[in-house]
């Protein structure tokens, strides 16, 4: 009976918090297209654009090094317009460490 249960509020969730499941990837978000214009403002003024990411700057390296590291050059435009708080994320993920490693005597 409990496995009912549990599929069944499975079966809700998924339906109701579809759109967050169909992109697991920065370029999927920017393709899907699944927020609506008002809640994301997209740049088409080039000027505009490099002024964002202008050369030299830190939004810049940042945003380079994370299209580096995932391998997807979509990433580069949303970090600088921080669509979806992609910057954000690139610089959790690029000032991310492990732990230092504690050897101990053994």
């Amino acid at each position: 009976m409990s496995i009912l249960k549990i599929s069944l509020f499975l079966a809700v969730m998924c339906s109701i918090l579809y759109y967050k499941a169909e992109a697991s990837t920065i370029a999927e978000l920017l393709e899907d297209g699944v927020t609506t214009p008002s809640t994301v403002e997209t740049t088409y003024d080039e000027f505009r654009f490099v002024a964002l990411c202008s050369p030299g700057s830190e939004r810049r390296n940042t945003c380079e090094k994370c299209t580096k590291v995932t391998k997807d050059p979509k990433t580069y435009k949303m970090c600088c317009e921080n669509l979806h708080g992609v910057r954000n994320w690139c610089r959790i993920f690029l000032d991310y460490t492990l732990p230092p490693r504690v050897v101990g005597r053994f």
